[in-house]
Parts: C-alpha cells; structure tokens; sequence
C-alpha cells in the first residue's frame, strides 16, 4: 500500500514543484496551495455516491456494474455524466473558492491552482481504483497514462477561468474550455473501456490532455511576462 502511495505521490510532488517554482509572477501562499490540494481530496470523496447516483438512475444496478458495460444509449450516457459530474466536482468548489482571493490575479493562477486540485483528486482517485481492481499492475499503467488526465482537463478549465475573470474571455469561451475537458475526459473512458485496440487510443486522449497542463503554464507564462514588458 505505502509503495502504491509513493509511485503516484512522487511524480505527482515533482508536477506541483514544477509549476510553483516556475511561476514568473511570484510565489503562491503554501495555505493556498495547500487548500487548493484538500479541496481536490474532498470532492473525490462526493464523486463516488455521484457515480453511483447516476448509474442507477439509468438503470444499473451499480457504478462497478456501469463499467463493463457493451456500448449502447444507457452506456454512452453513463460515460458522458460519468465524466460531467467529476469534472463538475472538481471545478465549482475551486472556482468558488478562488474568485476573488487576492493571490488569484493573474492566468497564470488559473492553471497551477486547478491543476493542484486535479493533482490531488487523479492520485487518490489511482490509489484506490489499484487497490480496488488490480493492484501494482493497474497501478503503474494508470501512472503512465492516467494520473494527470484529472489535472490536466481541470488545469483546462482553470485557464479559461482565470481568463474569464480577467476580462480576455467571454463565458461562451469558459463554456466551450469546460466542455472540451468533459468531452476529454469522455472519450477518454470510452475508448478506455472498449477492450480492444481502441485503448491505445484512450491512452493517447489521456497524454494529450495531461500534456496541457505544460502548454497552457507556458502560455500563461508567455502572457504574463507579455503584459509586464
């Protein structure tokens, strides 16, 4: 158990030292970030009872039972609000709670608090479902293709929110970034859990997506030494 925990802890602390050591508008507060962090722990926590909500009101008997399912209406759309609610989970309450903290003041901000929640979510979230389907295995193949998936679409929201908040994005654009992670996240479960060569390309969804927790840093960081020249 202790050596799960420190597979997924290990890249997981090198990702969140990458993005606040590089922060070229100054460092961040450790109690934001810290609750940045538990934030993203407590909506893990509501994310199974949702889970299970919403496969049983489309008629499974359970949430492990909407697994394995054979791709039709009921499965398509359990993988859809699947993927809707955790990212709903994950962006309201760090949204909520970041509007308006003097510490939120630049785009920047936007993708390291965010993708510190998503961080946060995406270990524990590996951690259990190891231990919980297939231990070690499991373990080290969601760490090379899973562990930033949450971080990186909630890393995606957060960038357009904090654009938002600043005046370069309008809301239809806010909309757009946060359906874009839920379609991410989507068919990333959905090629995942197809069986067949269609995994690989799940797993490249899932790169992708954890890739762009670096692009949109760097993007932001270009913007921000942009707007101080």
């Amino acid at each position: 158990m202790t050596f799960f925990l420190f597979l997924l802890l290990a890249p997981s602390y090198w990702v969140a030292k990458f993005l606040l050591d590089n922060d070229s508008t100054g460092r961040e507060p450790k109690k934001a970030v810290r609750e940045a962090i538990i934030i993203g722990l407590l909506v893990l926590l509501l994310a199974g009872p949702a889970n299970e909500i919403i496969a049983r009101a489309l008629g499974f008997a359970s949430s492990e039972e909407a697994l394995f399912i054979d791709i039709s209406i009921q499965g398509l759309s359990y993988i859809f609000f699947f993927a809707l609610s955790e990212e709903l989970l994950k962006f309201i309450p760090m949204a909520l709670h970041i509007y308006g903290k003097s510490y939120f003041n630049d785009v920047i901000d936007g993708v390291i608090y965010f993708a510190l929640a998503g961080l946060a979510f995406g270990v524990f979230e590996t951690f259990f479902y190891g231990l919980s389907y297939g231990g070690t295995g499991i373990v080290l193949l969601r760490l090379v293709f899973v562990l930033f998936l949450h971080a990186g679409t909630t890393a995606i929201a957060g960038y357009s929110f904090a654009k938002y908040t600043f005046g370069s994005h309008k809301a239809w654009q806010l909309a757009a970034s946060f359906m874009a992670a839920v379609l991410l996240h989507t068919f990333y479960n959905l090629f995942i859990s197809s069986g067949s060569m269609l995994v690989l390309i799940g797993m490249a969804i899932s790169l992708f997506t954890s890739s762009m927790i670096f692009v949109l840093y760097y993007r932001a960081t270009l913007q921000a030494q942009k707007a101080n020249n």
